[in-house]
């Protein structure tokens, strides 16, 4: 068959830098990308950041098509957050016995292994930043701290999603059904899980400077 992948609002731009293609989320500009990275490259990344979900080797896996855990995509970025090393997510820290001694302790695991090199880890924090400052998820920015982020809307609105961080914290944003039936319509990431994002990192964010 033939695939034919199109923007949001079915418009194109032309020629844009790189930044531009991922603040706005134009989906043509990320297929063109992964035909010249490489399929087998990018799911080489993914794994290496701990997504053990199936992942078809399809170039459609630009646009985000893979059914992945909203843990794994957590822990995905999270791994870009801390400079490119892989994050083990966990749901606690320490573990202790009666008399106060720990048992099992996270608090001071090893960093992970590095997945590409710190250098291409920062160009990429920037480039998601601009997601941010002027992208789809514009929103974020009554956070008042640097932010950067990705928001993601699938085809049919069968769900939205936004993950994003700062240096302190991230939050993993993700709105859908069960049966994957559609949410609404014209729903965006951008619209419904910024919102969502904003109001828990308003709450939770340390009062770091």
């Amino acid at each position: 068959g033939v695939w034919m992948p199109s923007n949001y609002d079915n418009r194109y731009n032309g020629w844009v830098t790189l930044r531009t293609a991922l603040a706005k989320s134009l989906n043509t500009i990320s297929v063109r990308l992964m035909l010249d990275v490489g399929v087998d490259r990018v799911i080489a990344v993914m794994r290496g950041f701990g997504i053990h979900s199936d992942i078809p080797r399809h170039i459609s896996i630009a646009l985000g098509t893979p059914d992945i855990t909203l843990l794994e995509m957590a822990g995905g970025y999270a791994g870009i957050a801390a400079g490119g090393r892989r994050v083990t997510p966990h749901f606690w820290d320490v573990v202790m016995d009666g008399r106060g001694e720990p048992l099992l302790d996270h608090r001071h695991d090893p960093p992970g292994p590095q997945v590409f090199p710190p250098a291409v880890d920062y160009a990429l924090i920037d480039l998601m930043r601009g997601v941010v400052a002027r992208g789809t998820a514009k929103r974020a920015l009554e956070l008042g701290r640097p932010a950067a982020g990705k928001t993601g809307t699938s085809a049919n609105f069968k769900d939205v999603w936004f993950i994003g961080f700062t240096t302190d914290l991230l939050c993993a944003v993700w709105i859908g059904r069960d049966d994957s039936t559609p949410i609404g319509d014209k729903i965006t990431g951008g619209g419904a899980a910024v919102p969502i994002w904003l109001e828990f990192m308003k709450a939770a964010h340390p009062p770091t400077p």
